[in-house]
């Protein structure tokens, strides 16, 4: 330690110590008195307001000439301006064939840039500021969110309404964006609350109701640029917004920076659609899914809610507090408590501020008491609408839902961006005030009765996930069963025309005069390959290098050992079956995964070359890799994976390949092309040494052969499954 920060230290330990010796001194000088005012509980001189109270804030309304609808609250506790702006939008009004693409439209609305300033300049000039600006959009209402320092405001506020008003939509943010999305669909079976979550929303609201519909693969694919356009010119006008600024300035001078920046900006008088409306009750519907790589279960069971604004809101509110709503609520208490059946269980209030809600009652537990925590839960409802509750149980309800309503409030910003959303909705000025009054009337019988008028367990849809073979039942005993098919559609690949007699016989023309040319009978007799490479990694915008070997028995054994900087993993395929191994240790590696390594090792080009018998194949029309001619051969392994062989017209070697594969991070589909070089003699084979591939137009590996055995001595055991 330096001499000075010695010393400073020491200050401040004999600092602490004097005025810890003054506190105690006081302590013994002050005993007596203090004692006498402890007597008269002199705490009840402090007046405290009453629990449940939200205040507002002072804030004006304007409405510029254009129809923007501006909220200001000056606020001097810190030197900063932050906002909110609301767009009268929604991913309820895209087309159904193109979900997915109000998601798009956000993200690349401020990442995109602008007419201006490029996307990536904008991040950096705000990283200078340290600022942000943020867009979203989600089922009924579009976000631009904002901060940004009080001496930077007049700047900030200009890049603001440039983003509002000018998006350049850039076509490289909108494939990045695109990506991520195909990303997010890969995954979205990964966890078993994604699942329930998504599966649910179907099968309450229908699974083309906008609500709860989701994106795939072929409708991200159907959004082009022209649609965000299109989407944007027709919904971000002045008139179909509201602005809530908060913060260090002066009002009078911030509307007039505000006006600047959009009074000027032209009203729309496109008609705004009408929102979907709620489906109606049905009967009581039971749905599974089957996930086999888990050991738990998660279920759901609900209908069709009802807005904030309905009369029955607050009855609701409470009654859902004591059913499930909270810690200690009646099916913590029974179902994880006293029959320890859950991991977590609980319901939700059915109830949103722009549209129905969805009433659930749900439940993880154990794969063994999926049928016994279905019942438990389904019992609890029932006694909720049944029976009446305690009056301890609707006094602990109300305590916490109006103790918890004032932390929901803390900060002022928070009641305008409340009172913001109220207006945004069409509700009365002062529901914010009536919320608590409202709660504080509940009595017994109304949250009796809201329970039997407002919850109907024979109109339930029931979706349950898991390991259906592990279950101690099938649900049957709750109504018909329904199997769900959670499995991820492929995006619509290449189509391709019929095979005629004759694209068949030219086919494999093509195809025997590339086996002659790259090693003809060697490539017959091609058993085995044992191959060493060194590989380049594109990822997310790193690079990384690795190597590999792999050892290959055709025409169903693979083991490939890959190893990166972080450490090496490893990869088998075993017949229909896998495994592989990590820094997480040992998985198995079944269903589709499983069946992707199958088809990658009876793609591998020479294998297809020297048994293309073994394929159906068709000559396609004749294409250029790079500037060089090839015939293009289609070769399709059973009814879904197909692979096109690009074959020099003159020399009759491989050239490329293409075919769909996956993403090596996100494991999202996409076209895959293999481009092959430097072919040299090996074994009695001519073999490419160097290899790029792309995925999705973006290249991703790069390969080049360090070692290379045709037909070695692969022993079986290395395909055996270890045990730990």
């Amino acid at each position: 330690m330096r001499a000075d920060s010695f010393t400073r230290t020491r200050r401040r330990a004999m600092a602490r110590t004097a005025v810890l010796l003054a506190a105690v001194l006081w302590c013994s000088a002050t005993a007596a008195p203090r004692a006498a005012l402890a007597a008269k509980k002199t705490w009840e001189r402090f007046k405290f307001p009453e629990l449940g109270q939200v205040h507002q804030p002072d804030y004006q309304r304007h409405v510029l000439e254009n129809g923007l609808v501006v909220y200001l609250m000056p606020d001097h506790t810190w030197p900063m301006v932050e906002g909110q702006v609301l767009v009268r939008t929604g991913s309820a009004y895209e087309p159904p064939d193109k979900v997915g693409l109000a998601q798009i439209e956000a993200e690349v609305l401020r990442s995109g840039g602008t007419k201006s300033i490029s996307g990536d300049e904008l991040d950096e000039q705000l990283e200078r500021m340290g600022a942000y600006i943020e867009s979203g959009i989600d089922e009924t209402e579009g976000t631009v969110s904002f901060s940004f320092l009080s001496k930077d405001a007049k700047r900030g506020l200009e890049l603001v309404g440039d983003v509002l008003r000018n998006p350049a939509f850039d076509q490289e943010k909108i494939d990045v964006t695109k990506t991520a999305q195909r990303a997010a669909i890969a995954r979205r079976n990964d966890e078993m609350q994604s699942v329930l979550q998504r599966e649910v929303s179907k099968a309450v609201w229908g699974p083309d109701h906008p609500y709860a519909r989701h994106a795939e693969y072929a409708t991200i694919d159907a959004v082009k640029r022209n649609d965000l356009v299109t989407f944007y010119d027709y919904f971000y006008h002045p008139n179909r917004m509201m602005m809530a600024v908060w913060g260090d300035f002066d009002a009078p001078a911030m509307l007039q920076q505000v006006k600047a920046v959009l009074a000027d900006w032209p009203k729309t008088d496109n008609p705004l659609p009408p929102l979907p409306k709620a489906p109606k009750g049905g009967s009581r519907r039971v749905l599974v899914a089957n996930k086999e790589d888990v050991t738990q279960s998660w279920f759901a069971a609900g209908h069709v809610g009802m807005r904030a604004d309905d009369p029955d809101y607050f009855a609701m509110r409470v009654m859902n507090r004591i059913l499930g709503g909270g810690f200690g609520d009646r099916l913590f208490n029974e179902v994880r408590s006293k029959l320890g059946y859950a991991y977590a269980v609980g319901s939700t209030d059915g109830t949103a501020l722009d549209h129905e809600g969805t009433f659930l009652a749900y439940c993880g537990t154990k794969s063994s008491t999926t049928d016994d925590a279905l019942q438990a839960v389904l019992g609890e409802i029932e006694k909720m609408r049944s029976q009446p509750v305690s009056e301890k149980e609707l006094e602990n309800a109300k305590d916490a839902i109006l103790n918890s309503h004032v932390f929901n409030f803390a900060q002022r910003s928070q009641v305008l961006i409340r009172l913001l959303s109220y207006e945004y909705y069409g509700y009365p000025s002062d529901f914010l005030d009536k919320y608590v009054e409202g709660i504080k009337k509940v009595d017994i019988p109304a949250v009796q009765d809201v329970a039997k008028r407002r919850i109907h367990p024979d109109e339930f849809a029931i979706v349950a996930v898991g390991k259906t073979a592990e279950w101690d039942n099938d649900l049957s005993q709750f109504g018909p069963v329904e199997k769900l098919d959670i499995t991820i559609p492929e995006p619509k690949g290449e189509e391709f025309p019929p095979p005629t007699t004759e694209t068949i016989e030219r086919g494999r023309a093509i195809l025997a005069s590339a086996q002659t040319a790259m090693g003809g009978k060697a490539l017959r007799d091609l058993k085995a390959l044992r191959v060493s490479e060194s590989v380049g990694l594109s990822i997310q915008g790193m690079s990384l290098s690795a190597s590999t070997t792999q050892s290959i028995i055709f025409p169903d054994k693979m083991h490939a050992s890959i190893k990166l900087p972080f450490g090496e993993m490893i990869q088998v395929l075993n017949g229909s079956s896998g495994w592989a191994k990590g820094p997480q240790g040992i998985q198995d590696v079944t269903g589709g995964d499983a069946e992707d390594l199958t088809n990658a090792v009876l793609t591998d080009p020479l294998y297809l070359l020297g048994h293309y018998d073994q394929f159906q194949v068709q000559a396609l029309q004749g294409e250029k890799v790079g500037d060089v001619a090839a015939d293009v051969v289609l070769a399709r392994v059973g009814d879904k994976k197909w692979i096109k062989l690009y074959i020099d017209t003159q020399s009759k070697v491989l050239l490329k390949t293409s075919t769909m594969g996956k993403d090596l991070v996100t494991r999202s589909p996409g076209l895959e092309e293999t481009f092959y070089s430097d072919v040299r003699a090996v074994g009695g084979l001519n073999v490419p040494h160097k290899s790029r591939t792309l995925h999705a137009g973006q290249e991703q590996m790069s390969r080049e052969v360090t070692s290379f055995e045709v037909n070695p001595k692969i022993e079986t055991s290395l395909f055996v499954r270890p045990q730990s």
